[in-house]
């Protein structure tokens, strides 16, 4: 690992707790994001309020990545999500790719039962942007599809959240040799996962988490594509800092992995309204 992403890591590190130690005294946050730290929940965003997230990935394989999110909530059951980030060569063992996705989250279901817990029923469906990988003079176009399910039971300190996802990948392959593009094949693969978290309220202003989630992996190679699933443990927090702030930090590993596979992630949050 180089002098400057071992500067660049530590020194995000110590703004971030930093920040948390320092200034997480105000607990009224009036909009969080709809997420665990990686995670989707059945909570939309409230109508006409806008949830941006702006943060980093640091990973001691490869080099740094972005992550960014923009969430629109529209009459308080429906939101629109855009989100982009850079994958790591660890986490997906490919060459690095800039992705976006844009998403619709749909609630359904939000009861109370007589001792105050909450039961939330949610449906969202997504679509990855294009993403080219070029290897070996042959270039690959990838679209990812993901449809989803995702059910949580809320009480006053914990949350408990599972769901179910269909993930679809639609890849053409082209040849590039002597500058003429050349279609090799076409296809699609379908998987289909299961992810949960556990969310608890440490202090007013303190929130832990611990994740379980898969990610498709797509194995490109001239002879055909392969795609399968890689299973990731998310283990961080969220610190309120005001009433429209909040950050993110927490370490997320690939099961089956080795200790160089671990990845150091941190965003920072932000609620307004827009009407």
């Amino acid at each position: 690992m180089s002098t400057n992403k071992l500067h660049y890591i530590f020194v995000s590190l110590f703004v971030t707790f930093n920040l948390s130690g320092e200034y997480a005294k105000i607990i009224n946050l009036q909009v969080e994001p709809n997420r665990m730290l990686a995670i989707p929940l059945p909570e939309v965003a409230p109508g006409y309020w806008m949830i941006g997230s702006g943060g980093g990935v640091f990973s001691i394989k490869e080099d740094c990545g972005f992550m960014g999110h923009l969430t629109i909530g529209f009459r308080g059951n429906t939101e629109i999500e855009f989100r982009t980030w850079e994958v790591l060569d660890s986490l997906f063992l490919t060459h690095r790719l800039a992705l976006g996705s844009f998403k619709i989250k749909i609630k359904f279901l939000d009861l109370k039962d007589p001792w105050g817990r909450a039961y939330k029923l949610a449906w969202f469906t997504g679509r990855t942007f294009t993403s080219t990988n070029i290897r070996n003079y042959v270039k690959y176009v990838t679209e990812l599809y993901k449809v989803a399910t995702i059910f949580s039971v809320v009480s006053h300190r914990y949350k408990f959240c599972i769901g179910v996802s269909w993930d679809r990948a639609q890849v053409t392959a082209d040849s590039l040799i002597n500058f003429t593009q050349k279609r090799l094949y076409s296809l699609s693969i379908t998987k289909n996962s299961v992810f949960s978290g556990v969310e608890v309220m440490s202090t007013p202003q303190v929130r832990s988490f611990l994740e379980v989630f898969s990610l498709p992996f797509v194995d490109y190679s001239p002879e055909g594509i392969k795609m399968s699933l890689e299973y990731f443990v998310v283990v961080g927090t969220r610190t309120i800092l005001n009433q429209y702030f909040s950050i993110d930090t927490g370490i997320k590993y690939r099961i089956f992995g080795s200790v160089a596979d671990a990845a150091i992630f941190f965003n920072i949050n932000y609620g307004a309204k827009f009407q």
